[in-house]
């Protein structure tokens, strides 16, 4: 799984909670950015812990709903500390060069009733 597609499941998981909301405030406490990942072969789950979201949603005009958000990618928790290191990595996140990852929603769509 790439960053993108990370990011792409952080803006449906939070969408999926603001269907009757014009302006939504992240509840940081609540709120997860979970990914998963294989390495030859072994399959690993991790998080990050710390970033920052900022969300604008009318269901009636999806067209200007947008979702942006700034993760602190240097900071991971991962459930096997083998890949603590190498996620910061270039093969993976490149965190030593790239601490942080901006995602900008291009578009939200609707995939059932109450979930975008």
């Amino acid at each position: 799984m790439n960053i993108k597609q990370l990011l792409y499941i952080l803006t449906i998981t939070l969408c999926t909670h603001m269907a009757n909301a014009k302006a939504w405030q992240v509840d940081y406490e609540k709120s997860h950015i979970n990914f998963s990942g294989d390495h030859a072969g072994v399959s690993f789950k991790g998080s990050f812990p710390k970033f920052n979201a900022s969300i604008q949603f009318d269901p009636e005009k999806l067209e200007s709903t947008k979702v942006t958000a700034d993760i602190d990618i240097s900071k991971t928790s991962v459930s096997d500390t083998l890949y603590t290191e190498t996620l910061k990595t270039s093969d993976w996140f490149n965190s030593y060069v790239y601490p942080t990852a901006k995602y900008v929603s291009k578009s939200i769509e609707q995939i059932a009733a109450g979930e975008y």
